[in-house]
């Protein structure tokens, strides 16, 4: 019951599966090109008995502006950082990162993605 897995597919899928429930992130180049700013769509289901469906279906909603809809506090804390983020990765005395363990996805998908835009530099 406590397993959590994760899978990203490059370049912009990310899964996670748990006991009844699974939530899917995909992230999108933003519509008008802004470097700065992409589209996430999130998905998440989770397996209900059916007596309980119908009272606990719901609707989609759109989200348009940052911090507009509270959706589970980790993905939240992680909205809210973003921006200061970003503002931090454009720093130019920044060469490089540290992550934690717990970011082992999170290296290994920019480990791909170099190895990715090495190659196309190659070509």
């Amino acid at each position: 019951m406590s397993d959590n897995h994760g899978w990203v597919l490059f370049p912009n899928f990310f899964m996670t599966v748990r006991a009844g429930e699974a939530t899917v992130i995909l992230a999108q180049p933003d519509p008008e090109g802004d470097p700065n700013r992409c589209v996430w769509q999130i998905i998440s289901v989770m397996f209900l008995p059916d007596e309980m469906k119908d009272a606990l279906r719901a609707t989609p909603i759109e989200v348009k502006e940052p911090g507009e809809f509270k959706y589970f506090e980790a993905l939240q804390q992680d909205y809210e950082q973003m921006p200061r983020q970003q503002r931090g990765l454009r720093n130019e005395a920044l060469d490089h990162l540290l992550l934690v363990s717990e970011e082992v996805v999170v290296a290994h998908f920019h480990s791909v993605l170099d190895r990715y835009l090495g190659a196309s530099e190659r070509a």
